[in-house]
C-alpha cells in the first residue's frame, strides 16, 4: 500500500485481514473507506455490511450498503446471507426467512446460512423446519454437532 496507495485490493486485503486478526474497529474504518471511493464494490460492501450488521453498530447504513452490494449481484447467496440477517437483528423476521431461504438454496451447503436460517426459524416457531435446518448443518459440520445443536439467539 506504501508504494500505490489508490490499490483497492490491497485495501480490502487489509480490511479483511485487520477483521481476521480482531482488529474489527479498524477494519470497519478501512472497508467503510474503501466502499466510499469503490462504489462498485460488492465484496467489499458485503464484508463491512456483514460486519456491522455482526457488531449491532450503524444498521441502517449496514442495511444500505448491502442493498447496494445486491444490486451488483443480486443472486449471490453469501450478499443474501448477510441481507437476511440484517433483517433478523432488525427484527424482521419474516423477512429473514424469505432471504435465507433463497441464500440457502443458491449455497445450500454454506454453514453460516444454514445457522442463520435455523435460528430464524426457530425465533419463529417453526420446530419442524427449524430442525431440518440444523440437522442439515449438523451432517455438514459433524466435528462438533453439539455447537449447532441449538440456536444461540441474542435478540431474545
Amino acid at each position: 500500500m506504501a508504494e500505490n496507495p489508490d490499490n483497492r485490493r490491497a485495501h480490502f486485503e487489509l480490511g479483511a485481514n485487520l477483521e481476521r486478526l480482531g482488529d474489527r474497529p479498524e477494519a470497519i474504518r478501512v472497508l467503510r473507506a474503501l466502499v466510499k471511493i469503490d462504489t462498485g464494490n460488492a465484496v467489499a460492501m458485503n464484508y463491512l455490511g456483514y460486519m456491522l450488521v455482526e457488531e449491532g453498530k450503524e444498521l441502517e447504513f449496514a442495511g444500505q450498503i448491502l442493498d447496494n452490494a445486491l444490486k451488483l449481484d443480486p443472486e449471490n447467496g453469501a450478499y443474501l446471507d448477510s441481507k437476511g440477517w440484517w433483517h433478523y437483528r432488525m427484527g424482521n423476521f419474516t423477512a429473514a426467512r424469505g432471504i435465507l431461504e433463497k441464500a440457502a438454496s443458491l449455497m445450500p451447503k454454506d454453514p453460516t446460512i444454514l445457522e442463520h436460517l435455523a435460528t430464524v426459524l426457530d425465533r419463529l416457531g417453526d420446530a419442524p423446519a427449524a430442525r431440518v435446518a440444523w440437522d442439515r448443518l449438523n451432517r455438514l459440520d459433524s466435528k462438533q454437532p453439539e455447537t449447532r445443536s441449538k440456536p444461540v439467539d441474542q435478540n431474545r
